[in-house]
């Protein structure tokens, strides 16, 4: 007989979705977002949710881009210890990384969101805070939208509870 650990993870597989169409993300509700892990964090993100916070900035980080999560997953310990590590980082090889997807109510996520866009450089920041941006982009390229969203990130002050989990994807 199975453990109810290894039914909840076999039952939150879901295929990869490389290129979702996500829309002008303020309009969305629930709002669809990722995060990437190693896969050994697996059952606990399944069980707990996330509610590892980054050191330095005390926040957790999600995305509304797969890829951008997958590629965030390959580094070990996270974005902040990653950086502290210099020139010998751990990098967690595609194989070993899972990306989850989360669909969080808008209500929960205006409460607990970062406004400032913290971890965003200007370029992204410009892309979610100015929808005429997203509909210039959106002109040029109406199939894919996911590529707009490429290395943005949000960052929320409370964990994101397991409530929330879609399931959990990964390339290989």
């Amino acid at each position: 007989m199975k453990t109810f650990k290894e039914f909840l993870t076999e039952n939150k597989r879901i295929k990869w979705d490389s290129y979702p169409k996500i829309g002008w993300w303020e309009d969305n509700n629930p709002i669809i977002l990722y995060h990437g892990t190693y896969k050994d964090n697996l059952k606990s993100v399944l069980e707990n949710g996330l509610n590892r916070v980054d050191p330095d900035t005390g926040m957790i980080s999600l995305t509304l881009d797969p890829n951008t999560a997958f590629g965030y997953a390959s580094m070990g310990g996270g974005e902040a210890e990653f950086r502290k590590i210099g020139n010998k980082p751990k990098h967690i090889p595609e194989k070993d990384r899972v990306v989850f997807k989360f669909s969080i109510p808008k209500s929960w996520f205006n409460k607990h969101y970062d406004e400032t866009l913290s971890g965003n450089l200007s370029t992204e920041k410009k892309r979610l805070t100015d929808k005429s941006e997203y509909e210039k982009w959106i002109s040029k390229d109406t199939d894919n939208d996911q590529g707009y969203y490429a290395l943005s990130e949000f960052r929320f002050r409370k964990p994101i509870p397991a409530k929330f989990i879609v399931g959990y994807m990964s390339k290989i």
